[in-house]
């Protein structure tokens, strides 16, 4: 990709690619700062074409500077789990460590595991930002995987044998394999959250590139209409061929580091750190979404 030269009120800005198949950074912005439309078209039109955009140095954004940004992408989508929000700010989810007494005051552990966001809803989030308040001196970093690119080079018998089908995605299934320092869900909460059916192959709405749309057995999913032990074998030779080298970028926070992902073409995985003595606390945004197709 070509760099070129935007402006926001601020100053002139650079989009800049950061790895060979996935990611663009977005140089010398200031996001508290008003960004005509022009300017933002090109912005989203580099997000959806690279998957992740990084916007560093925006560690004096305020949570409006945070929520008005992210309504540039489209409507926000409402967490599940409101009692991991920031106080005032319902579109802003905490994923952190840090507790008040014995309360976690966000999500611990969350997202550990490669996975695209919250593939449980008939409607996924379209795009997910999430922004470092706060982060440990070492580790606690973030993996992103290029999912149109992987299913490019997946071998052509593969894309044929996976082409009609679909993973069945368990919210209640997985929140109790994959959150067991958390409190069950409560009765209401399971109520809300029934299991769902997508594609493997889903295809991008504003591009019409295909992508693998795979989370795995970690996250509650089983391939519809093979034997669990065979789906979970698939499952797992997708996900570990997509998330090569090749084909992914590991991001190391900045306090103040802002990552928009396309949750329609993109896999993440958030790496451990030292939560005995080091706190981390980042604030999360997600867009709304249509259903996979």
């Amino acid at each position: 990709m070509q760099s070129h030269s935007p402006s926001n009120r601020s100053g002139p800005i650079d989009l800049r690619p950061i790895a060979p198949q996935i990611g663009v950074e977005l140089v010398g912005a200031d996001l508290a700062r008003p960004i005509d439309a022009d300017t933002f078209a090109a912005l989203r039109a580099a997000w959806v074409q690279h998957t992740i955009l990084l916007v560093r140095g925006q560690e004096h954004l305020r949570p409006e500077d945070l929520i008005a940004f992210a309504r540039r992408f489209g409507d926000l989508d409402e967490h599940d789990q409101p009692q991991y929000c920031l106080a005032g700010y319902p579109e802003i989810a905490l994923v952190s460590n840090v507790k008040e007494g014995d309360r976690y005051v966000g999500a611990p552990k969350a997202g550990r595991q490669w996975h695209s966001d919250a593939q449980y809803l008939r409607r996924p989030p379209s795009a997910s930002l999430l922004w470092a308040k706060e982060i440990p001196p070492t580790d606690g970093n973030t993996c992103f995987a290029n999912m149109v690119a992987a299913y490019r080079e997946l071998d052509p018998a593969l894309r044929q044998r996976i082409a009609p089908l679909a993973i069945n995605f368990s919210r209640v299934r997985a929140y109790a394999l994959y959150h067991p320092e958390r409190p069950p869900l409560s009765d209401d909460e399971k109520a809300r959250l029934p299991d769902v059916r997508h594609p493997i192959v889903r295809t991008h709405p504003e591009t019409g590139e295909r992508a693998l749309y795979i989370g795995g057995e970690q996250h509650g999913g089983t391939v519809v209409g093979i034997p669990e032990p065979e789906g979970n074998a698939l499952m797992r030779e997708l996900r570990d061929f997509a998330t090569q080298p090749r084909f992914s970028y590991e991001h190391r926070w900045r306090v103040g580091d802002l990552i928009v992902w396309d949750n329609r073409s993109t896999m993440h995985c958030a790496l451990p750190f030292d939560e005995e003595h080091y706190r981390r606390m980042m604030y999360r945004l997600q867009v709304a979404g249509n259903e996979p197709h």
